[in-house]
């Protein structure tokens, strides 16, 4: 069948996937022209005809073309209903027969979440190196098997290295859409809100463990967020235990209520009052500088000074109470 020039023609019916189950034909393991639709170049899915010399095309490629310009895109024959077109057994039968690999194997579409290249394989770590649970988990990780003793998983990690990474998978092209449901390296899309990463699905479970996006909660106060964002939000929340930040103080307190402690904390820092003195010790030191330092202005002097004080005006108001016969007053102010 010729089909190339009818792509061309067809007003650009072949960008992307043109239809649902799209096959990229370089998955054959033997070309044919006739399996391949001339729109899509894609192994043909669901053939079907609609003109009198029989070409066919993948049948929702067929009925792009049609609504745009109602002719057989390699005849031009005018192809006036798309409910008129016939589905072509006979042809969708000898495509499904045509051997393919998956499309994600090494090499494929699906290269990128294929694994190493072939000079990173050759990098790896020997398999006899390997300890016999790290052999089976990257047995496991390629999909094969961990039967056997030690010796043969070597061999066998060995083998699939030389064959290249990759789904190993080969079969019918009528096969591969139930094989693609179930392959380990068809890329999925991470179901965490806001990733736009898409790991092979034999590593969608470790990638969902480590992904940034996950929801998490805050051990503090329970609440929701990605965990990408949860070392910045441990370090503000209200409800975080923190200690007090002044050395030599073992009080720990919700963060919310730290500046409450930090208000009265006797190993805060402060400055000596005394005019002059530079001096900044803890809070609970103050007393004793101030009497080493500066004796005539220390709290205890200070207090001294004031019981005097008081003392010398309550004598003085008795003295004058008594010499006008009157009574001293029952409070002197200071």
């Amino acid at each position: 069948m010729s089909g190339a020039g009818g792509a061309s023609a067809s007003g650009g019916a072949g960008a992307g996937p043109p239809v649902a189950g799209w096959i990229d034909s370089d998955v054959l393991e033997e070309k044919s022209d006739y399996s391949v639709c001339g729109v899509c170049f894609g192994v043909m899915v669901e053939p079907a005809s609609g003109c009198p010399e029989g070409h066919s095309f993948c049948r929702g490629c067929f009925v792009k073309v049609l609504r745009d310009q109602n002719k057989c895109p390699t005849c031009r024959h005018p192809v006036k209903d798309e409910r008129k077109l016939v589905r072509n057994r006979q042809l969708e039968g000898m495509i499904s027969e045509l051997k393919a690999h998956c499309e994600h194997a090494e090499g494929g579409k699906g290269k990128e979440a294929a694994g190493p290249s072939a000079a990173k394989r050759a990098k790896l770590a020997p398999a006899a190196s390997m300890t016999a649970e790290t052999l089976k988990k990257e047995l496991l990780h390629r999909g094969l098997e961990t039967v056997g003793n030690k010796a043969e998983m070597e061999a066998r990690l060995e083998e699939d290295r030389k064959q290249g990474a990759g789904c190993k998978w080969k079969g019918r092209v009528g096969g591969l859409a139930a094989h693609l449901l179930e392959c380990q390296w068809v890329p999925v899309k991470c179901p965490n809100e806001g990733c736009t990463e898409s790991p092979p699905r034999k590593d969608l479970a470790e990638h969902e463990a480590t992904c940034g996006m996950r929801k998490v909660k805050c051990a503090h106060c329970e609440g929701q967020m990605e965990h990408q964002l949860l070392a910045e939000h441990e370090g503000s929340c209200p409800r975080a235990t923190i200690e007090c930040p002044n050395e030599g103080c073992c009080h720990s307190r919700n963060r919310g209520f730290m500046n409450l402690h930090l208000e009265i904390c006797e190993h805060a820092e402060v400055a000596c009052p005394y005019p002059g003195c530079d001096a900044r010790l803890p809070c609970k030191g103050l007393d004793a500088h101030m009497q080493t330092s500066h004796p005539e202005q220390s709290p205890a002097t200070l207090l001294l000074r004031a019981y005097s004080r008081i003392a010398s005006l309550e004598a003085a108001a008795s003295e004058r109470a008594a010499s006008r016969g009157g009574v001293a007053a029952d409070v002197v102010g200071v």
